[in-house]
């Protein structure tokens, strides 16, 4: 599976919160325009777009190259909308905000950016000194291809493609790590039981300093696996931490049980949330992505027998998604904490550990874990 740079998936996560009786969209203008600076952005450098309308004399629009991206700006927030800094960024859109800046906004005044959104096509709009006094003028059809044209040249930049295969190769080896380890368990157990639990931190606006202490809780819960009988025994683990409108940070996580052993996905999934609740001193909740197994687009849990192909094309999806998401839209804390892991998985057993379950074949390659098979973390 490639890691591509397909539309992101988690708008919802990050446009939606929790009320007293469900959930309700939340207006986000930072996530709102980040996703549409993405999307405006592939599409150029996908389509080799330079200019987006032909023009007449007038410097009117006569020909329109290229309907789509016409309808994708239609899209964008208004960068008076954003309180800078934003909390959330990507590379998409400080190229768009830079090129915005250098194209655009010196002929506007006032509140004009909402009218040059708003698409109006007779407008003219000039740039003025200091004094008031009109330096150039510029029709609006006029700017928008200065400005697309001013996007092409800066998303084909060394320096913007350096920085997105720096995220790609970052998704690229958290995907191959969460495939070598769900292959590895794959290939050892006949059943596996998947459960998917999101664990929650209630405090929203975390610091640096709380967000550690999330860190360390999160690692001394994991140690609790080992020794406390009130949580299942599991055989391995993926999680990865983010942060939604809808859950605060927060850690995706998949656990895998020997389905040979346990059967009820629901009933586990809810001993780990509410063990989490009690660990956390009432700090932490959880949601059993098992008891709503519908609301889930490619369903990846419960019980996965080893050749349930189908179960396992569906992981692999789950496993894309999770990993792929570094590659957008961020959380600025998640990014300027160093130390902050946001991304880790059980060790791997090694290939040749006995099977459990009906004999098989094991066509894993020997990729040289070490002998300690004691359930361990790795980055």
């Amino acid at each position: 599976m490639r890691i591509d740079d397909t539309y992101p998936r988690n708008y919802t996560e990050l446009t939606v919160e929790q009320i007293e009786n469900g959930f309700t969209i939340v207006p986000n203008p930072e996530v709102d325009q980040c996703f549409s600076a993405i999307t405006i952005c592939t599409h150029i450098v996908n389509n080799n777009i330079h200019q987006l309308y032909q023009l007449n004399g007038l410097k009117h629009i006569k020909r329109v190259f290229d309907k789509e991206l016409d309808n994708l700006l239609k899209t964008m927030t208004s960068f008076m909308e954003v309180q800078e800094p934003s909390r959330f960024d990507c590379e998409h859109r400080q190229v768009f905000l830079k090129v915005f800046k250098e194209t655009v906004e010196p002929y506007l005044q006032g509140y004009d950016e909402y009218a040059f959104w708003q698409r109006q096509p007779s407008f003219t709009y000039y740039k003025l000194d200091k004094d008031g006094n009109t330096v150039s003028q510029k029709e609006w059809a006029e700017l928008v291809n200065d400005l697309v044209y001013a996007l092409s040249k800066y998303l084909n930049d060394p320096s913007f493609k350096q920085k997105q295969a720096e995220r790609q190769r970052k998704s690229e080896h958290q995907y191959e790590r969460a495939k070598y380890l769900v292959d590895a368990l794959r290939a050892q157990y006949s059943k596996l039981l998947i459960l998917r639990v999101d664990l929650c931190w209630k405090n929203q606006n975390l610091d640096e300093l709380n967000l550690k202490q999330l860190k360390s809780t999160l690692s001394a819960f994991f140690k609790r696996f080992h020794h406390d009988p009130a949580l299942p025994k599991i055989v391995g683990y993926i999680w990865k931490l983010e942060f939604g409108q809808k859950k605060g940070y927060h850690y995706h996580c998949l656990f895998f049980l020997n389905g040979n052993k346990y059967q009820n996905d629901a009933y586990y999934a809810e001993q780990i949330g509410a063990y989490w609740c009690k660990f956390t001193q009432g700090h932490g909740f959880y949601f059993n992505c098992n008891r709503n197994r519908l609301a889930y687009r490619n369903l990846a849990i419960g019980m996965a027998k080893h050749t349930d192909q189908t179960m396992f094309d569906n992981l692999d999806k789950v496993l894309g998604y999770i990993c792929k998401q570094d590659q957008f839209i961020i959380d600025k804390h998640l990014s300027e904490i160093e130390v902050l892991r946001t991304f880790q998985t059980s060790a791997i057993p090694k290939p040749n550990d006995k099977a459990i379950g009906r004999p098989r074949g094991n066509s894993l390659p020997d990729i040289g874990i070490s002998k300690n098979t004691e359930l361990t973390t790795t980055p």
